[in-house]
């Protein structure tokens, strides 16, 4: 029995609408791929580290020769201050990689409501803390250990355990260790 003009219309209907829903969904995934592209190059370094401390992710921080894994417990402008094998404050101005090694099956937590706002304001507590911490600068060949004597408005100066200064500019201090 030969198909009804009213089956022949409906059958056509059905087919051009879902060739048309599919061309549809597709204009619309690649109009939302473009537009997170668009948003990730419009991002920064500090909003790349305020994500994934607040997803809670594992990161690795390239300083130079050193890497440190471990989980972003501040952020703030240019300051990432990691929780690692030892407390390391990154400076994200700095010649610098961040990546995420493992992201996070929980969720994570937001910024340290009075932690420092700046790689220079945690510089600035560190002087007051007299506390003995590795600098690192990555072409230095010779270790910076000391604590900070002064932080200036564009370099610190660190006094090792000799009681000799090193003035580092802070543009080329990557990171400071505090084992």
């Amino acid at each position: 029995m030969p198909p009804s003009d009213n089956e022949e219309f409906e059958e056509m209907g059905r087919e051009l609408r879902e060739r048309v829903g599919g061309e549809f969904r597709l204009a619309a995934e690649e109009d939302e791929y473009w537009a997170m592209k668009q948003a990730r190059r419009a991002g920064t370094l500090s909003e790349i580290a305020y994500d994934a401390m607040s997803r809670g992710d594992r990161v690795e921080v390239w300083a130079g020769q050193s890497a440190f894994r471990g989980f972003i417990q501040h952020t703030r402008n240019d300051l990432l201050m990691l929780r690692a094998h030892a407390n390391v404050d990154v400076n994200l101005g700095g010649p610098m990689l961040l990546r995420v090694v493992e992201p996070a099956a929980t969720s994570g937590g937001g910024a340290t409501r009075n932690g420092p706002a700046s790689f220079a304001a945690r510089l600035a507590e560190l002087e007051q803390s007299d506390t003995v911490c590795e600098f690192i600068v990555p072409f230095s060949r010779a270790p910076v250990l000391g604590r900070v004597a002064i932080r200036a408005s564009d370099h610190v100066i660190v006094e090792d355990p000799d009681g000799k200064e090193w003035v580092v500019p802070l543009k080329w201090l990557i990171a400071v260790v505090n084992r």
